[in-house]
């Protein structure tokens, strides 16, 4: 409940600050209006390349893949970078032949000329006027003036004819669009510096994507046609360099390659001349076989000497079985060796042997058979050592003959290490320029594909069109924003007004600032009927608290509050309901209600009885008075109000302002009840501790506040509420009630 008090307090002040809100609304979307009028406008087109990638590009391509081969993979950064380079920039410039800027003046804003400029400017030298501001003044005689920024006139002359301004000739001469030359126009000589720094303030190339190589050329300028105009030579300009540096490159490269080809040519020859000179001297045709073969050779000869060895074990053996002449306790022949003769004759003779065994056992030592068998036996025992002992010889030369070739094949390999060395690194010279000229041959067929072909794998996609529409100023941003400050600057002044005014507006301002109670609140004082409503609800709520107010002071802070009118609506609702009622003013007015005269009473108390059968008596000062606090202070003014007491029902006491006059004391202390009127939009914040004051100093009791002119959708104890509103002015539709209740707030 007291958050939607708050919310209907705040929608209140802001309904009846409307008027202020609007008026600052509509400043401010005046002021927008203004702005957007006399800014100078400017127009905004885009471009878009796209980069080669050497992976998903057509550079990827192997027809291609030589092309670039000199030039490292395109960074997106990079390469937007390279666009904003002062290079490329300078390069556009010349190529548009930028020099003059021209401006038309006008009365608040110029306008920027490029290809639609009226006047051509041309001049013999440049180093006097350069980056130098001057006015130049048309009239329709065609007449020019140069002036400063100060409008001094520098130089004078005509149209189509040069004049001296500074150290240079002028001349000025009709442009394309020539036919409306009058006027002032704000013309300078740029340098190329100039022209860059310019240009580069309004230039912005970025990548759409990080990870999408196409970049955004974005240019903005006062001229439509120059920023399309400068965005697409600059896109040509970047794709031309890209090919030239690329060529440039590629020939450098070519160059390069082709001397060091000859040089490298050149100790190939002596490479190849130094490996064959060499191989020839040293009988050098293929070093790996002739070791292996050697190897081989040594081998098989090693094996012949171990069978050498073998054979001549032999002969020992079957020479010591000759010698020992035992062959008839032998079975078989005991030896080894080889020859298949001696092992004939050696059966043979274990044949004879054996045969003589016999013949022994039949004849005699001196049979001649005997003999003959013996002298066979002898035979080939010679035979057998004769044959011995040339084999023995024969092994003896085999042996010396293997035993010499194993040396001198054995020793061949010892200069070998050296040899192999020698032959290694001749090899290894000769392998060396050989793959760097194969390298370089190649690399020189690539480099004349490269700088033979003339394309570049970047592309503009997309070129700049003319904008139709300004980008600045935003229309639509400005109204915003400064329709938006209107509001906040409205509400501001609405609610600064309502906290700096220091007055009292609700019932909760007076709850802060004293511990007072509020009894009612009147709406207003110009409808009569709510009045006297307010009057009856205030009634109510003093009966209801007690019966024995009879004595009812009704007091305020300062004049114009409410209290002389609150203190007579007060008595006229209490006469209605048929109270005796008796109205005292302790302020000297005119007697306009018949009053009697409360000094004669205060000094005479029996007058009382005077107007005994009387209902209702108004008493007051007369506006002669001065001495009215003497009279307050009499002894019998209390006494007069006893009596007063006991003559009727109600006694309404208004006093004069308790700031201003100490008269309302006198007339607080004895009162049953004190209705302390504080009106809304009225009483000042700083005189409401008066009540907290009276009530500490003279020990006034019983004081309680009524808030006079309080907002009519309040009720009547000062909550703002509109069901009472809505009753009482009951209004069919949506429509008619909404526009009702923006009425009543808007009071």
């Amino acid at each position: 409940m007291l958050e939607l008090q708050k919310i209907k307090r705040t929608i209140i002040h802001f309904i009846k600050g409307l008027p202020i809100l609007f008026i600052c609304l509509f400043g401010a979307l005046y002021l927008a209006k203004t702005i957007i009028k006399y800014t100078q406008p400017k127009y905004r087109t885009m471009a878009k390349i796209e980069l080669d990638d050497q992976k998903y590009g057509f550079s990827g391509n192997n027809l291609y893949s030589d092309f670039d081969v000199f030039t490292a993979e395109n960074k997106i950064e990079t390469e937007a970078e390279v666009l904003k380079s002062d290079l490329l920039i300078s390069k556009t410039i010349d190529k548009l032949e930028l020099n003059w800027k021209i401006e038309r003046k006008g009365e608040l804003k110029n306008c920027l000329l490029y290809k639609d400029s009226p006047i051509l400017i041309t001049a013999d030298s440049t180093e006097s006027i350069v980056d130098k501001l001057f006015i130049l003044r048309i009239s329709a005689n065609e007449y020019v003036q140069v002036l400063n920024e100060e409008e001094e006139i520098l130089a004078q002359g005509v149209l189509a004819q040069s004049f001296r301004l500074n150290e240079a000739f002028v001349t000025i001469n009709y442009g394309e669009n020539g036919k409306d030359l009058n006027g002032d126009y704000l013309v300078k000589l740029q340098s190329q510096n100039t022209w860059i720094d310019q240009i580069k303030e309004n230039l912005d190339v970025k990548a759409v994507d990080k990870e999408i190589s196409i970049l955004r050329v974005v240019y903005t300028s006062e001229n439509p046609e120059f920023s399309a105009t400068f965005v697409n030579t600059l896109c040509d300009i970047y794709v031309q360099d890209y090919v030239e540096t690329k060529t440039s490159a590629a020939n450098q490269a070519l160059g390069f390659i082709n001397s060091r080809i000859e040089e490298i040519e050149a100790d190939l020859s002596d490479s190849e001349s130094d490996l064959e000179r060499y191989k020839l001297n040293n009988d050098v045709v293929n070093t790996y076989q002739e070791t292996e073969t050697g190897l081989r050779e040594i081998s098989k000869l090693r094996l012949d000497l171990i069978n050498l060895e073998a054979n001549e074990e032999a002969i020992y053996e079957l020479e010591a079985y000759i010698e020992a002449g035992d062959y008839y306790d032998e079975t078989a022949i005991n030896f080894g060796f080889g020859d298949l003769n001696l092992v004939e004759l050696v059966k043979k003779l274990k044949i004879h042997s054996d045969e003589k065994k016999d013949l022994e056992l039949k004849y005699t030592a001196q049979d001649q058979r005997v003999k003959n068998c013996q002298e066979k036996i002898d035979d080939i025992k010679k035979y057998i050592k004769e044959a011995i002992l040339r084999n023995k010889q024969e092994i003896k030369t085999k042996r010396e003959s293997i035993e010499n070739a194993l040396f001198a094949l054995e020793h061949q390999f010892d200069h070998f290490p050296t040899r192999e060395k020698e032959m290694r690194r001749l090899e290894r010279e000769f392998m060396i320029n050989e793959s760097v000229y194969n390298f370089l041959s190649q690399k020189k067929i690539e480099a004349q594909i490269a700088s033979s072909a003339m394309m570049s794998f970047h592309r503009v996609i997309q070129r700049a069109q003319v904008p139709q529409k300004p980008v600045s100023p935003n229309k639509v941003l400005i109204t915003f924003v400064l329709g938006f400050l209107g509001i906040a600057l409205g509400l501001i002044i609405i609610f600064a007004k309502r906290f700096m005014s220091g007055k009292i507006y609700t019932m909760e301002d007076v709850e802060k600032l004293t511990s007072a109670p509020i009894i009612a609140a009147i709406t207003t004082q110009e409808d009569v009927n709510n009045a006297q409503q307010a009057f009856n609800n205030l009634i109510g709520q003093i009966e209801l608290d007690s019966s024995k107010n009879q004595i009812i002071t009704i007091s305020s802070s300062m004049q114009k509050e409410g209290k002389t009118f609150c203190s007579e609506g007060l008595t006229e609702a209490y006469q209605k309901m048929n109270y005796s009622t008796c109205y005292i003013s302790l302020e000297a007015k005119t007697n306009s209600r018949s009053m009697k005269s409360l000094s004669a009473l205060i000094q005479s108390p029996e007058k009382v009885n005077e107007f005994k059968s009387e209902t209702n008596v108004y008493l007051g000062f007369d506006i002669e008075e001065r001495n009215i606090t003497l009279q307050l202070a009499h002894k019998n003014f209390v006494p007069l109000l006893n009596t007063l007491r006991s003559r009727f029902d109600r006694i309404i006491i208004d006093t004069p302002a308790s700031v201003i006059k100490s008269e309302a004391a006198f007339a607080m202390k004895p009162a049953d009840l004190i209705l302390y009127i504080v009106r809304c939009r009225k009483s000042s914040v700083q005189y409401i501790d008066n009540i907290e004051l009276m009530k500490m100093k003279h020990e006034i009791k019983n004081v309680q506040v009524v808030l006079n002119g309080a907002h009519e959708t309040t009720n009547y104890s000062g909550m703002f509420t509109s069901s009472k509103f809505k009753f009482e002015n009951g209004k069919k539709g949506i429509f008619q009630k909404a526009k009702t209740l923006l009425n009543a707030y808007s009071k």
